[in-house]
């Protein structure tokens, strides 16, 4: 057999490391999943759960959020992306190929389009807790899914 015939797929399955359990990987990923979808929900929903707690002059600030956006979405649109990303999470979660691409495309398109595009943005404390913690979970998931041993699962 020679060199060419002998090389693998980057994709194959490779003996890991002893220091690397891929259990404790599988479980990390999970719990990350499940954490960034629970704190994206959390924050989506934020107004509806702690709206009562806030007073008149965080809602006039709060109200602020949006101002001067180059490009203004229609109503609908932050309840497509919403529900696109819990079926991503839910894709996730099962080790889907397809989600793992919408999911890596969802975060890049929050990070940069909708950030660059939605004008000035106001968040409470909690919100702004809510969003670091969507955020960097998302970093783990994303980096579990495409750097690691368990990029092999996702077909």
């Amino acid at each position: 057999m020679n060199e060419v015939e002998s090389s693998t797929d980057s994709r194959e399955a490779t003996p890991l490391p002893p220091w690397i359990d891929i259990v404790a990987l599988t479980r990390i990923f999970k719990v990350s999943v499940v954490v960034s979808v629970t704190t994206f929900l959390l924050l989506w929903f934020e107004l509806y759960l702690m709206g009562s707690f806030l007073s008149l002059e965080t809602w006039d600030a709060l109200a602020w959020g949006g101002y001067g956006a180059l490009l203004p979405w229609p109503p609908s649109f932050p309840w497509l992306k919403m529900l696109l990303w819990v079926a991503a999470a839910i894709g996730m979660y099962s080790f889907s190929a397809s989600a793992r691409l919408l999911y890596l495309i969802l975060f890049l398109f929050d990070l940069t389009i909708t950030t660059l595009s939605s004008g000035i943005s106001v968040n409470t404390a909690w919100g702004g807790f809510l969003a670091d913690l969507t955020t960097f979970s998302d970093g783990i998931v994303l980096t579990l899914a495409y750097l690691s041993p368990l990029r092999t699962r996702f077909r």
